[in-house]
């Protein structure tokens, strides 16, 4: 076993960083499938290589204190062989402080001292609230022998990959003692699918690109989604119907597969098929139960040997062998199905999967990242080249049936804000929603909903449903689109009285933007009681309204927002101090056209003042960009930015003393940066407007909105937005706001200004500026003068 080029050039990297001399930190990133672990194994291996009689401690840490640590342990030590150093691994545990009264004393052992070092593997859980080695400070007893030893040195591996899963609480538990580790390293290696924080970090990342162009191929290539799922007759199909397709094609795969010749190195390798499913709750738990039944019985139908894998504890077969997640995942098993949940799908190696079948109402709600990684690796590695690698080799492709799209984490790139921006406080603009919407306790606006409930309607309305029921022997609640088809996936189905209610539950939930509880509990009052005269079941009546009337309710909340708006009455607008995030990334899938790099000097006024600094970029984009390590960047996603931004350059070098007067600018991150709020022009509800661009000019505020001069593709929602910006004005005028802003549209292309600002020489020309310059030189003017 040894590693492919690609493989060993990024070893050879991150092994070339490591000096004992000083401190260094290597980002690792890698896609799922690309072997990380083994890589690592052989990092390790070189580094105790080179070690020069110091005694080295590795720790390779993870989130979870779960199975991930364990699996590492067990996949590490079956790449010993192939390694030249004979080192010992140890997976520690820490047990929870509540569960035991025993003293350190009796654990201090879970720490071990490796006397010739070793690989130390653990989930930093172990270092979470209400475990003994926090509560009794044997961490820092670890770190602090190491930092008094004078041949010993540590040395940090982080396994950020798979954090996604894991809960908030255990995250930020875990970052103390993540830090302390980080601190006290001679070298330290983050393997993540996000960078942050890279100061003076070397950067070390393999892209999918180069393993596919790779003599030696790693991953299945083809992706195939919902395949045969058109050839059924019905609309609207149910999750037995995908999962009989699945089973359809699965079976062309087994076949497929038997590569009597050996043409493809498939000789001996059994395909398997995954069935994702969600973690059992008491709420879904008899629900969970019927539907994995459904799925067995499917199996048993088409012949498929299955096995129901959620833990060591809790399995099931149809075969009578011992289960194991060793043993299923091994290329010669004959399980050909197995359901699991999300936990073993982080870092479970099972190269002979080739399908991922995701189920509605079983399964995740969504695909990850992680989970789509199992079954995209080769299957038969050593015997794949380039004369056999191509869509007539089975291992090629790999498939799924689903409703949900394949996540994307390429990032395009990433930014972080710079240690003397931390505290620096900008505005936001936002809207006293209470107020807002204080017509939906009027009298008149819950008789007007109350109008809506028509006894002969629903009459009908339920006749229609119990129509439905008895000829399909269901009622459709939902259903959505399947990718890559014509096809809907029935969502939700309703059998019984139980289902009914559920499904009320979930409509009436919708309602909640529209209403309050006195109008809900008039209406629900209303519909018992022609339940009753009806002599049909609430449930039913009640189902009947809210498919019937739903678009109707809000159809009457919009009319009287309408008319509040029109009114200008209790539009509350209001400004409140706000703080950039500290970290923004930007995806690949984010924009699809026009984004670019926008190239800084270090010692330029634009890279000086953005309280930004680039701090990833994609290694595809470095090398079509030709940007270097060292160099600074920004990124514009339309070519009006990338106007702007050299045109804000240019007033930046040319006026250097007026522009002393700039405190910071940045680009604003969408969703998470600085926001202000305006009345929607259709629905008239509140929305939020992120501008691209703030400044800060002394405490003076600008927000600057970059839109195009001949294709504005939602001319209303800009209209809107300027409105709402003038709004902000009126309030400063009645002097219910005292902070000093400027909003304004700009379109770089013809120089136009909209807007407002609380200077008053800037407001009564705002749509006269013909220059970006002479709009910040007056702006920097007047903001002076009054200071």
């Amino acid at each position: 076993m040894k590693l492919t080029n690609v493989q060993e050039k990024a070893v050879n990297e991150i092994v070339n960083s490591f000096d004992l001399s000083t401190k260094n930190k290597v980002i690792f990133k890698a896609p799922t499938g690309a072997g990380k672990t083994f890589m690592i194994s052989n990092v390790i291996d070189r580094i105790i290589s080179q070690s020069n009689g110091k005694k080295l401690i590795f720790v390779l840490a993870t989130i979870s204190d779960a199975s991930l640590p364990q699996q590492l342990e067990t996949h590490i030590t079956k790449y010993l062989p192939y390694l030249n150093n004979n080192f010992e691994i140890k997976h520690v545990v820490s047990p929870s402080s509540s569960k035991t009264g025993t003293k350190v004393k009796d654990y201090s052992a879970n720490i071990p001292v490796m006397h010739n070092g070793g690989l130390l593997i653990f989930g930093l859980a172990s270092f979470g609230k209400g475990r003994i080695f926090t509560e009794q400070g044997i961490l820092d007893t670890f770190l602090d022998n190491i930092k008094n030893s004078i041949d010993t040195e540590l040395i940090y591996i982080r396994d950020e990959a798979h954090r996604a899963n894991e809960a908030k609480s255990l995250i930020n538990d875990t970052k103390k003692a993540n830090d302390k580790l980080k601190e006290a390293a001679r070298f330290y290696i983050e393997m993540t699918a996000t960078p942050k924080n890279i100061d003076n970090s070397i950067i070390v990342e393999i892209t999918e690109d180069e393993l596919r162009q790779d003599t030696t191929k790693l991953l299945k290539e083809n992706l195939i989604y919902n395949q045969g799922i058109e050839d059924l007759e019905e609309e609207e199909i149910e999750n037995n119907q995908l999962l009989e397709k699945a089973c359809e094609k699965f079976k062309e795969i087994k076949k497929a597969y038997v590569d009597k010749d050996n043409k493809y190195g498939l000789k001996g390798i059994n395909p398997a098929m995954l069935i994702q499913v969600e973690n059992k709750t008491k709420e879904n738990q008899e629900e969970f139960e019927k539907r994995i039944q459904e799925i067995k019985t499917i199996l048993k139908k088409y012949h498929l040997n299955w096995v129901a894998y959620f833990s060591d504890d809790k399995k099931d077969s149809s075969g009578r062998e011992e289960v194991s997640l060793e043993k299923i995942s091994r290329n010669s098993s004959d399980v050909d199905v197995i359901i699991f949940k999300v936990g073993p799908s982080v870092g479970w190696d099972i190269p002979r999967a080739c399908m991922l079948v995701q189920l509605r109402n079983v399964s995740s709600e969504t695909l990850s990242i992680q989970t789509v990684g199992r079954i995209k690796r080769n299957p038969a590695v050593k015997d794949t080249n380039i004369e056999n690698w191509d869509f007539k080799n089975p291992a090629f492709s790999y498939y799924i049936y689903s409703y949900s799209k394949v996540p994307s984490i390429e990032l395009y790139a990433s930014f972080s804000l710079k240690k003397e921006y931390k505290n620096t406080e900008f505005i936001s603009g936002v809207i006293d929603k209470n107020q807002y919407y204080d017509f939906k306790r009027s009298v008149e606006f819950q008789n007007k909903i109350l109008e809506l409930v028509s006894k002969t309607q629903l009459e009908e309305k339920c006749d229609l449903i119990i129509e439905e029921y008895e000829t399909k022997g269901k009622i459709i609640y939902k259903s959505e689109k399947l990718l890559d088809t014509n096809k809907k996936i029935i969502d939700k189905a309703i059998f019984n009285i139980i289902d009914l209610a559920l499904a009320n539950e979930d409509l009436i939930h919708k309602q909640k933007n529209y209403w309050n509880e006195k109008v809900k509990a008039a209406v629900l009052n209303k519909l018992n009681q022609i339940a009753k005269e009806l002599n049909f079941s609430y449930e039913l009546v009640a189902y009947a309204f809210f498919t019937l009337k739903s678009s109707e309710i809000r159809k009457v909340y919009w009319s009287f927002q309408e008319d509040k708006y029109k009114a200008n009455i209790g539009v509350n607008y209001k400004i409140i101090k706000s703080k950039l995030p500290d970290f923004f990334s930007i995806e690949k899938d984010d924009y699809k056209s026009n984004k670019g790099i926008f190239k800084l000097q270090l010692q330029e006024a634009l890279n000086l003042k953005s309280a930004y600094e680039s701090s990833h970029l994609s290694k595809n984009e470095k090398y079509n960009g030709n940007v270097n390590k060292e160099d600074k960047f920004l990124i514009y996603t339309s070519d009006n930015e990338k106007n702007f931004l050299t045109k804000f350059k240019k007033f930046l070098d040319k006026r250097v003393i007026e522009s002393e007067s700039i405190v910071t600018w940045a680009i604003n991150p969408v969703h998470t940066g600085i926001y202000f709020e305006y009345i929607d022009g259709s629905t008239k509800d509140i929305r939020k407007s992120f501008p691209d661009y703030i400044l800060k000019i002394k405490d003076h505020f600008v927000a600057i909105e970059i839109k195009d001069v001949n294709d504005d593709y939602d001319i209303k929602k800009t209209e809107k937005i300027i409105e709402g910006y003038k709004q902000f004005l009126y309030e400063k005028e009645l002097k219910l706001i005292k902070d000093s802003f400027t909003l304004v549209v700009f379109k770089p292309e013809g120089d136009e200004f909209n807007g407002m600002s609380t200077i008053k020489a800037i407001n009564d020309k705002i749509d006269q500026y013909d220059s970006l310059s002479s709009f910040l030189n007056d702006i920097i003017k007047n903001v002076s003068f009054d200071q």
